[in-house]
């Protein structure tokens, strides 16, 4: 995503919905550990409760498909 994941959580934090919702990707997406796929749907879930259509659309896949349903 062209940002480092500490100033992604930073912006994410702050409020930032395309923020929140690039990190819950990366993190489902570069990962194989449980723990960043629970914080990677924290954070769709955040961008996409504030109106993030994608978010909500590659939410929807990883809650039909899993982690290889994800973009």
């Amino acid at each position: 995503f062209g940002i480092e994941e500490g100033t992604l959580v930073v912006v994410a934090e702050n409020g930032d919905v395309a923020a929140q919702r690039n990190l819950g990707l990366q993190l489902l997406e570069d990962s194989e550990d449980k723990n960043d796929h629970i914080r990677g749907v924290f954070w769709l879930e955040k961008a996409a409760k504030g109106g993030s259509k994608s978010a909500q659309e590659e939410l929807a896949r990883y809650r039909r498909g899993g982690r290889d349903a994800i973009n």
